[in-house]
């Protein structure tokens, strides 16, 4: 005897990896930089902190993201995946940031 139960359709989210949101981002679609960036500001952040203080560490992680929405189109998948591309980019800006530290000439104090 034939079954009356028919089997319920599964409605299943797919999130989108890393790759898509770039993707997605590199086509235009700017909403696609949030779901990054909650995936990542405060792992980064917590990164550069270590190495810079909270606060200008909150700076690089804005400047990383700029930098991700501005160069959507240079990601390659091909390459690698997203996270080690953003990981890359921290990097470098917290480089960049103790370079221009380092080379910041210092206050002579106006005590005798």
């Amino acid at each position: 005897m034939p079954s009356s139960f028919t089997s319920p359709v599964r409605l299943v989210h797919h999130t989108p990896t890393d790759e898509d949101l770039v993707h997605q981002l590199a086509e235009g679609q700017c909403e696609a930089l949030a779901p990054l960036h909650d995936r990542y500001a405060t792992l980064l952040c917590n990164l550069a902190a270590r190495q810079l203080g909270r606060s200008t560490a909150e700076e690089v992680v804005q400047d990383v993201f700029t930098t991700v929405w501005r160069h959507a189109r240079s990601f390659d998948p091909e390459r690698g995946n997203f996270r080690p591309w953003v990981f890359q980019i921290t990097h470098w800006r917290i480089i960049n940031e103790l370079r221009r530290r380092r080379s910041r000439p210092t206050v002579e104090s106006d005590s005798p």
